[in-house]
C-alpha cells in the first residue's frame, strides 16, 4: 500500500511539473504576443503622427501661398480704386473685365479659406495625436517597467518553479494569505485520513466485541456458579460428609473428642466397625474423583502424589487417622484400597445396609 501511494504521489508530482512548465510557456507566449501587439499599435500610431507632421510642412507652404494671394488681392483692389477715380467714363467700360477678375479672386480666396480651415483642423488633430502619443509612450514605459519587475520577482531564488512571487507596492499593505495546497495533495491527504478513520473504526469494533464477549463469559460463569451453589445447598449431605467436613474444619479437636467419647462408651469391635464404614464411605466418595482433584487433595492433606490408587489410599489413611486415631489397622486399609476399587463397588449396597 505504501509503495502504491509513493508511486501515485511521484506520478502526481511529475504531472504537476509538466502542467507548471506548460503554464509557464503559455504565459511567456502571451506576454510576447501582448508586447508585439503593443509595439505594432504604437508603430502604427507613430507613423500616422509622423505623416501628420510631414503634412504640416505642406500646410506652411499653403499659408505662404495664401499670404501672397492676399497681397495680390489688396494690390488689385488699390489699382481698381485708382482707376475709378481717374476716369469715370472709361471705368464704366472696364467694369466687366474687373468683375470677372474679382470673381476669380473671390473664388480663389474661398478656396484658400477652405484650405486654411482644413490646415487648422489638421493642426488640431496633430496636437491631439501628439497628446495621445505621449500617453501611449508613458503607458508603454509603465508596462515595460512592470514587466521587468515581474520578471525579477519570478527569477528570485526563493520562489518555487510553479509560482511567481509578486511583492506589493510600498503604498499598499496586502494581508498575508496562507498558501493553498494543490488538488493532488489534498486528495492524498483525504485518502490517508479516510484510511485512519477506517482503522480506528475497526479497532473500536474489535474492542467492543471483546468487551461484549468478556461480559457474556463473566455472566455465564456467574450463572454457572450460582447453579452449582444452589445444587450444593439443595442436595442433602450424608453423615459421612458431615463428619468429613467437621474433621477437615476442626482437625485434632474432633479426633480427641470422638476418641474420648468412643473409648469411654464403645468397645473395640464397635469402633472397628465404624472404622470400616468410614473407609467404605471414603472410598465411595473418592471413587469418581479425577486426577486433578486427587492432586489438590494430596496438596491439602500433605500427601505426596505417586499414583492414583496409592494417593487415594494415603488420603483415606489420613482421614481415618484424624477421625479415629492412629492404629495398625490403617495399614491394612491402605493395602486394601491399593488392590483395586472395582471390588468395593459390588459390596457398597450390602455394607450400607449392615451399617
Amino acid at each position: 500500500m505504501a509503495k502504491v501511494a509513493a508511486k501515485r504521489e511521484e506520478e502526481e508530482m511529475v504531472r504537476r511539473e509538466h502542467e507548471a512548465e506548460a503554464r509557464r510557456l503559455i504565459e511567456k507566449k502571451d506576454r510576447e504576443d501582448f508586447q508585439k501587439e503593443l509595439n505594432d499599435t504604437w508603430n502604427a500610431k507613430f507613423e500616422s503622427v509622423c505623416g501628420a507632421i510631414c503634412g504640416g510642412k505642406n500646410v506652411g507652404s499653403h499659408d505662404e501661398e495664401l499670404a501672397k494671394l492676399k497681397k495680390q488681392v489688396e494690390l488689385l483692389q488699390i489699382k481698381q480704386l485708382q482707376k475709378g477715380n481717374a476716369a469715370g467714363a472709361s471705368s464704366s467700360r472696364s467694369v466687366p473685365g474687373d468683375d470677372t477678375l474679382l470673381a476669380r479672386l473671390m473664388q480663389e480666396q474661398e478656396i484658400m479659406k477652405k484650405k486654411m480651415e482644413s490646415a487648422f483642423n489638421t493642426c488640431k488633430r496633430m496636437e491631439g495625436l501628439e497628446k495621445e502619443l505621449r500617453v501611449l509612450k508613458q503607458s508603454h514605459e509603465k508596462a515595460v517597467l512592470e514587466a521587468e519587475t515581474w520578471k525579477k520577482e519570478a527569477l528570485k531564488s526563493g520562489n518555487k518553479r510553479s509560482q511567481i512571487a509578486t511583492s506589493p507596492s510600498s503604498q499598499l499593505k496586502m494581508p498575508l494569505v496562507t498558501p493553498r495546497h494543490s488538488p493532488g495533495r489534498m486528495d492524498n491527504i483525504q485518502h490517508v485520513h479516510n484510511l485512519e478513520v477506517e482503522a480506528l473504526q475497526k479497532l473500536r469494533l474489535q474492542e467492543m466485541n471483546w468487551r461484549r464477549e468478556a461480559e457474556q463469559e463473566n455472566a455465564r460463569l456467574k450463572e454457572q456458579l450460582a447453579k452449582q451453589e444452589a445444587e450444593r445447598r439443595s442436595t442433602p449431605r450424608s453423615t459421612f460428609r458431615e463428619r468429613l467436613d467437621d474433621a477437615e474444619a476442626v482437625g485434632g479437636t474432633v479426633k480427641s473428642t470422638k476418641v474420648k467419647k468412643k473409648s469411654g462408651s464403645v468397645d473395640e469391635v464397635t469402633q472397628e466397625n465404624d472404622r470400616e464404614v468410614f473407609i467404605r464411605e471414603a472410598k465411595k466418595e473418592l471413587r469418581d474423583k479425577k486426577k486433578d482433584e486427587v492432586t489438590e487433595l494430596c496438596v491439602k492433606e500433605g500427601v505426596e502424589y505417586s499414583t492414583l490408587s496409592e494417593s487415594i489410599s494415603d488420603i483415606i489413611a489420613k482421614w481415618v487417622e484424624r477421625a479415629f486415631g492412629k492404629k495398625p489397622a490403617v495399614q491394612e486399609i491402605s493395602e486394601d484400597v491399593a488392590t483395586g476399587m472395582e471390588k468395593e463397588d459390588t459390596h457398597v449396597g450390602r455394607d450400607s445396609t449392615d451399617s
